[in-house]
Parts: C-alpha cells; structure tokens; sequence
C-alpha cells in the first residue's frame, strides 16, 4: 500500500515538474525579445522580468529551503526547470541529444549536478540559466557517439 502511494506522488510530481518547466520553458522563450528590449530601453534588471534568466537567479531558487511555503515554491522552480531541461533534451533525436544519464539515475542527481556547477561556478552565474544548467548536465551525463 505504502509502496503504490509513494509511487503516486513520484508520479504526480514529475508531471507538475513538467508542467513549471513548460510554462517556464514558455515564458523564457517569450520573454526573451522584451527582456533585451525592455531591459536595454528602460535600464531595467532582467531577472525581473524572468527572475530564472540568469544563473544567479536559478541558484538563488535552488538554494530555497522547501520546508517554508514560500520557498518551497522557489524549489519547485528550480526543480522544474532542471527537469525541462532534461526533458527538452530527451525529445530530441538520439544523435542530436546532449544529456545521457544512465538508468539508475533519477531526478535528485539532476539537481545536485546543477546546483554543485552553480556553486562552483560563481562567476559564470550572469550567464543564460539554460545554458548553464545544459553545460552541466551535459558535462555529468555525456552522450557517447
């Protein structure tokens, strides 16, 4: 029985990943044009506009501590958007794919290797999140030709 509900909410929880990451994914897209518009007419800060733009955005929703309500929505942002990475990846051909994790992995090790490249990397953290998190997890789990 414990076992079934614990699978439930797996499953339950990678779909609403999926669903932050889309909508993400979207407004990403979306926002891109008016973020260099906006931001470079008016002086503005981009991660206002997208507050996951950068790396230092992302970081700062990854380091959320999800026991508190307001931070555990900040984690479910970050963990979406690592997972519509992945996910985006994982549509793509085979021969075209950058990010090839075994079997055994699942979705924690997928946030550690962002979180720990974003740690590591401080100075990088003004660059695309997307690009960051793609560089680490293509890094981590590399596709053998």
């Amino acid at each position: 029985m414990q076992v079934s509900k614990t699978i439930r909410w797996q499953t339950y929880f990678r779909r609403a990943s999926c669903i932050c990451a889309l909508a993400l994914s979207c407004f990403s897209v979306l926002g891109q044009a008016s973020i260099k518009t906006d931001s470079q007419t008016a002086g503005e800060d981009p991660s206002i506009i997208n507050p996951v733009a950068t790396g230092e955005g992302l970081f700062s929703y990854c380091r959320s501590q999800p026991a508190e309500p307001i931070s555990a929505i900040g984690f479910g942002v970050c963990l979406g958007f690592i997972e519509g990475i992945v996910e985006r990846d994982a549509m793509l051909p085979k021969d075209q794919r950058q990010i090839c994790p075994s079997d055994g992995t699942q979705w924690g090790d997928e946030y550690e290797v962002v979180v720990n490249f974003l740690r590591d990397h401080p100075k990088n953290r003004q660059m695309p999140a997307r690009v960051l998190a793609l560089s680490a997890l293509s890094e981590a789990f590399p596709c053998v030709a």
